[in-house]
């Protein structure tokens, strides 16, 4: 998966146009990443891991570029 496909999913998750997804983007900035924004930020990230997210992570993914590196380190991102 390459980074704008996960931007892709990422903003499906919190039903925006992944244009609007930038890597500094977070709660703050986006008003739909919410906590139910959280909840399917998280299903996208769990399917991608095959379940391997753990509370630790979770409240590690501040923003789009903790999520990105959160799926490097997971072996998900392929650049």
């Amino acid at each position: 998966m390459t980074k704008n496909e996960l931007r892709i999913r990422i903003a499906a998750a919190l039903e925006i146009e992944p244009n609007r997804l930038k890597d500094d983007s977070s709660s703050l900035t986006i008003p739909e990443w919410t906590s139910l924004g959280v909840l399917g930020i998280l299903s996208v990230l769990d399917e991608l891991t095959d379940g391997d997210v753990s509370p630790a992570d979770a409240e590690g993914l501040k923003d789009f570029t903790a999520i990105v590196e959160f799926a490097r380190r997971k072996g998900v991102l392929n650049e």
